[in-house]
Formats: C-alpha cells, structure tokens, sequence
C-alpha cells in the first residue's frame, strides 16, 4: 500500500466516522495470506486515528453492535472453522465476509468457483460481502426456508478496463426489512472500451464517461476508419484520452463462449 493511498484511506475513515458509527474488515489485499505473522495494512492506520466511531472487526468471531449480531468470517480463516448462524444468538444475523462464493460472477461474465457455497450461509438474516468487483445479489431473503439474502455492493468506483463504467457505489439496506437499495456514485472519471467493428460504432457509444481513458478494439478495421471513429468520439468527449488501441480477430462474447474457459479457485493464494 502506497503512502498516498495510506492518507486517503485515513481521510476516507476518519470522514465516514465522524458522521456515523463505521464498520471494517480485512479484505484479502489488506494483509499477507502466505505469512500470517505479518501485520495487516488496516491495524496502524485504525490505531493511529484512534476514533471512538470507528470499529475494526479483525478477527473471526461474533461482534454485538446495538441490536445486530455481526458475525466476522475473516480472510485468515478457513471454511472449516467458519462460525454458522445455528451458533449465533439474536434477532437479527448478519454475516460480513471478504471472499469469493461459490458462482459469483465477474463483470466479464465469468462464474467463479468456490469452497465457500451460500448454504453455509443459511440462517443468517443478511450477507454482505466484499471481494467481487462486480455488483450483485446472489440469493434473494427467504424467512420460511432460512435463506439469507446475499450481496456484493462491488467496487465503489471503477478501478480498471476490467470493470462496468457504471454500476458502482452503496447498498444501503433496511435491516428490518432485508432490503436493500443501491446508490450510483456519480463519477466523471473512467475507463472506456468500444468495440469497433468493420469501422462502425456500437450503438452506446455515447454513454461514456466524460474524463478518464479510452480503449479502442477493433476488428476488420482500416487506419483511415480508427482515426474518423476517434474523431468522432472526441468530439464530444474532449476530456477521454486514448490509451490504448487494439487489433482483434474475434470478440469474446456470447455466455457459450465464456462457459468454456475454466477458472480455477481465485481464493487459493497457492
């Protein structure tokens, strides 16, 4: 972790603690998964700050914060030792885990495979969970059959090509009700990709953010057709800049296609 990123980190605590009560956990890019022993980037800066509204739920374990079980299974554990909800007092259980479940998706439509399957979850109430970039609900609320409902927010802007220009913010949830509604975080910054085939255009092409970078794929396309698309584009997006320009045979996109690449388990460091 950088030291810029350590101060934004402290400003992003420090303002989310001062207007109210603030949760964390440690995620897998907060700490070393091959040396335990290790101290994790979160600690020092929780410490150091030292605010009376800011809570750090390290470690595995049962967490009762107002008249909410919190349920922590950490990024150090394994499944094995994961706490389960018939071992959990209280109204209302909600488990907080940074990991991948099994058939999570990516934003490029990859299902992941997983250890950890959502009938490990059962009885709980609601699962929020980090890791997954890419926002989505994987089971809705069940109260007759204990069914949890179970969430990625996803990233809170977006981080790289790899991700959706939009669809990236909050889930702020009425427990009572195990509801949830997302909130976009508007950002003028992004990466952009547009497909271009045989010097055309998609369709969206103009629902693209206002600054950041652009990223063009292009298939059956001539030199002269690339520079009308970019002019085109900059017209009225004079704040994206290029970055990178690619030449492709084919594109990746039916679901059929996607099915037949095997993903290994992403959460196994070894």
């Amino acid at each position: 972790m950088s030291p810029e990123l350590v101060d934004q980190l402290s400003r992003l605590f420090k303002n989310l603690s001062d207007i109210v009560p603030t949760i964390i956990i440690a995620g897998n890019h907060d700490c070393n998964l091959n040396n335990t022993y290790r101290l994790d980037v979160l600690t020092p800066i929780v410490e150091n700050l030292n605010h009376p509204n800011l809570y750090y739920f390290k470690d595995s374990g049962v967490y009762n914060f107002a008249d909410i079980s919190f349920v922590v299974w950490d990024v150090w554990d394994n499944e094995e030792s994961y706490i389960r909800a018939k071992d959990v007092e209280g109204d209302t259980k909600v488990l907080l885990y940074h990991g991948t479940v099994d058939q999570s998706s990516t934003d490029l439509g990859f299902k992941l495979p997983s250890k950890v399957k959502l009938e490990s979850m059962d009885g709980y109430d609601m699962v929020l969970l980090g890791d997954i970039h890419k926002m989505q609900t994987l089971q809705k609320y069940d109260k007759v059959n204990k069914k949890p409902i179970v969430r990625y927010c996803g990233s809170l802007v977006q981080q790289n090509y790899g991700e959706a220009v939009y669809g990236h913010g909050a889930s702020v949830w009425d427990v009572k009700n195990r509801k949830f509604e997302h909130i976009e975080i508007p950002n003028d910054y992004g990466y952009a990709t547009l497909d271009i085939i045989d010097g055309n255009l998609p369709s969206d092409w103009d629902n693209l953010p206002k600054k950041g970078r652009l990223r063009l794929r292009c298939k059956n396309t001539t030199e002269v057709q690339i520079k009308k698309v970019l002019s085109i584009v900059k017209n009225k997006y004079s704040k994206l800049t290029e970055s990178k320009l690619y030449k492709v045979d084919s594109f990746i996109n039916s679901e059929e296609e996607i099915k037949k690449i095997s993903m290994g388990d992403v959460s196994n460091v070894d």
